[in-house]
């Protein structure tokens, strides 16, 4: 639970709703609001400089967003031994839980998915800031079909007029990196693009495109495999999707040609859905 501290009188907690590496999350009541709140409790205790600045990092970074996919940071509070780190509560699922219940999406609901992730990204870059670690367990998605875009714990800036890094410690989740991250080669903001033709590939296919039972397996796969798609994919989707995962960082779309891409204004026709749906079946 809580520590008893002045600022945290106000919230009365409901339950828990998480655990992790770093802390627990806490669904609670601001008293004074009626609103629900998410409570992320970080033991400062037996943690690393580069650890707690990675915790402070993430705090400035969701204090600088104001994006209806972005979760919404209220405040933060530190004591002795702890960072309290207060959001907006998300009545909200996993990507990746929503993934395995269902198996896959249809075209028309990845496209709602993809135009909220984008309006989400385009923030976070603007603000010069690259995600690096999108990732469907890192995005939720509500009853409503709202997206949030959360979990900005490595973070970097991005560098001016889009110049990029160079790779000096490899940090992300496997599945989702892009290749020139495992290459060690310099990268850019289109890490980011990588990542999201990742998450849709698979809420749309219901599985990773490249996967395995190790990092170095997937590193593999990443480096050396091209994709495998489906038997039956509508023409656009295809097009998005390979323009995003190409593996020359180069050879991927701008952020102009990613939002202006056909396939994020067209409909996906009910001859599709259906020859697609009977692959499955």
């Amino acid at each position: 639970m809580l520590e008893n501290h002045k600022d945290l009188e106000k919230y009365t907690v409901l339950f828990q709703v998480g655990d992790g590496q770093y802390g627990n999350v806490y669904k609670a009541l601001d008293r004074k609001t009626g609103f629900l709140v998410a409570i992320k409790a970080i033991d400062k205790r037996g943690k690393s400089v580069d650890e707690l600045r990675t915790f402070y990092s993430e705090i400035k970074l969701l204090d600088s967003f104001r994006h209806p996919n972005i979760v919404q940071l209220i405040k933060y509070l530190e004591t002795k031994d702890f960072i309290y780190i207060i959001t907006e509560f998300c009545n909200c699922d996993l990507l990746d839980y929503v993934i395995k219940k269902d198996e896959y999406l249809k075209a028309e609901e990845v496209r709602t998915i993809a135009l909220q992730l984008i309006s989400g990204l385009m923030v976070i870059h603007y603000k010069g800031v690259i995600h690096h670690d999108l990732k469907s367990r890192n995005i939720l998605l509500g009853s409503d079909g709202k997206i949030k875009i959360c979990d900005f714990g490595l973070s970097i800036p991005l560098k001016n007029n889009n110049e990029e890094t160079y790779v000096d410690k490899l940090k992300g989740t496997p599945p989702y990196m892009a290749p020139e991250l495992f290459s060690k080669k310099s990268y850019s903001y289109k890490i980011d693009f990588w990542s999201l033709g990742v998450i849709l590939y698979e809420i749309f296919v219901g599985k990773l495109p490249f996967d395995g039972d190790s990092a170095e397996k997937i590193r593999k796969k990443i480096l050396e495999n091209e994709v495998v798609w489906p038997k039956v994919i509508p023409t656009q989707l295809k097009d998005f999707l390979n323009k995003l995962l190409q593996k020359n960082q180069n050879d991927r779309m701008s952020w102009e040609e990613l939002v202006n891409h056909p396939f994020l204004f067209s409909e996906e026709t009910e001859e599709e859905m259906l020859l697609r749906e009977s692959e499955y079946q």
